[in-house]
């Protein structure tokens, strides 16, 4: 099919502009590097071509691949049919299918949210840690899962230190599109440990922060500010 359609728009388009440029040319002294110049040309044009064709064919593939893995993930959080084990197995299939995707960082991160929910940690976390750098910064989601995976370390005895460290970073990182998710959390985080000042402090600077918000009141925010009517 690829090489059928490249025939038709080769003898449509490009064979008559070649017979009539080169047949013009002839008269000219440096025809032949001229022809040799444009052959080059659209030699790289044709190429082009071919490669934008493969690469949307790719990414469809990669769409439709990615639609059925996600149905899978959706059957297993409501708890039907499908479980967490098989999740996993057909994200980390459609992963390995689909590594030169665009999609591929977002096959790597359900599949280490399906890897975790069945019980299988350490894989999870290395699957997190991959698909964090292979994420576009500019992604919605990038920092919302650098903040999961803080969490994840912060909720193990292990990695508490790490994880609080990775928490307060964020917290504090002003190119955060999830700052007050950080916030939050890192709030919560002292409130548990009863050291209520520090929660105080942090849940403060979440509100103002957060109070002029023109696009949608931020509803870590709106929480934080719940919490502080708790504390005397």
């Amino acid at each position: 099919m690829k090489f059928d359609s490249l025939k038709q728009w080769y003898k449509q388009f490009i064979k008559p502009y070649v017979k009539d440029t080169t047949s013009s040319m002839t008269s000219f002294k440096y025809s032949r590097e001229i022809t040799i110049a444009l052959s080059i040309t659209i030699a790289g044009l044709a190429g082009w071509w071919v490669y934008r064709w493969w690469n949307e064919q790719r990414e469809a593939t990669a769409q439709k691949s990615f639609g059925e893995c996600l149905y899978a993930y959706q059957e297993a959080l409501q708890g039907k049919d499908e479980s967490w084990s098989n999740a996993a197995t057909l994200l980390g299939i459609g992963y390995e299918q689909h590594k030169s995707s665009v999609l591929a960082p977002y096959f790597l991160m359900f599949y280490a949210d399906a890897l975790l929910k069945d019980g299988q940690k350490e894989e999870a976390l290395e699957k997190y840690d991959r698909a964090i750098k292979d994420l576009p910064k500019n992604s919605p989601l990038h920092f919302l899962y650098k903040t999961k995976l803080a969490l994840i370390h912060l909720d193990d005895s292990w990695t508490k230190e790490a994880g609080l460290q990775e928490l307060k970073d964020l917290a504090e990182d002003q190119g955060n599109s999830n700052r007050d998710m950080a916030l939050y959390y890192l709030g919560l985080y002292y409130w548990t440990q009863d050291k209520l000042d520090d929660a105080k402090m942090i849940w403060q600077q979440l509100v103002e922060t957060f109070k002029h918000e023109k696009i949608g009141a931020s509803p870590w925010a709106a929480q934080a500010k719940s919490k502080l009517e708790t504390i005397a």
